[in-house]
């Protein structure tokens, strides 16, 4: 006769142990069992991320995620989870978090494979203000200077007159801004101001 089916998807090529048992209807002797071992080869799905690009900026969406798979049969379907279209093995235009590629067989067997993807330390500026004591007569000048944190390190610096070094000198009493550019490209800004005493 036959019996209950049951799909597996194996890792690896696995042995399963078959048992049946059979009753006699009259119960007039004992039952009968019967085992037997089924070897179950590996269908051969692999999947692969083969590449990754990273968050540019704290808080943006330019992430992105390339996979590949190869099966020993016929493919029922493949993509990315959350948010990766229908048979597809990239995904882009994506923010921070986690990201399954997954595929599955004719046989329903499924592998997966995961990219988790982490924002950038946010970054920002900080330009103290300074204080200039004047002993009177001349015209006083001073200095600021940025200080970034965060980011991609390998900044450069702009401010307000055009100077583009971490931190001006010589200048006159007023406001100054500076902006901070990371490797990455992403921006943060702040002021200082330059007052006499």
């Amino acid at each position: 006769g036959t019996g209950n089916t049951i799909t597996v998807c194996p890792p690896s090529t696995t042995v399963y142990t078959a048992k049946a048992t059979y009753t006699d209807c009259s119960s007039a002797t004992p039952d009968i069992e019967v085992t037997s071992d089924v070897t179950v080869g590996f269908a051969g799905i692999t999947t692969t991320i083969d590449s990754v690009r990273t968050i540019s900026c704290n808080g943006g969406s330019d992430g992105a995620a390339y996979a590949s798979f190869s099966v020993g049969s016929t493919v029922l379907s493949y993509g990315w989870s959350p948010g990766g279209a229908p048979n597809q093995t990239s995904i882009t235009g994506i923010p921070a978090g986690t990201y399954i590629f997954s595929v599955t067989d004719g046989a329903n067997c499924t592998r997966y494979d995961t990219v988790v993807l982490v924002d950038p330390p946010l970054l920002t500026v900080d330009v103290p203000d300074a204080t200039i004591i004047s002993c009177g007569g001349g015209n006083p000048t001073g200095s600021l200077t940025a200080t970034p944190t965060g980011g991609t390190p390998g900044y450069t610096y702009s401010w307000t007159g055009g100077a583009i070094t971490q931190t001006i000198s010589g200048v006159s009493p007023g406001v100054y801004i500076a902006t901070v550019t990371d490797s990455k490209g992403c921006t943060a800004t702040d002021g200082g101001t330059i007052t006499v005493n």
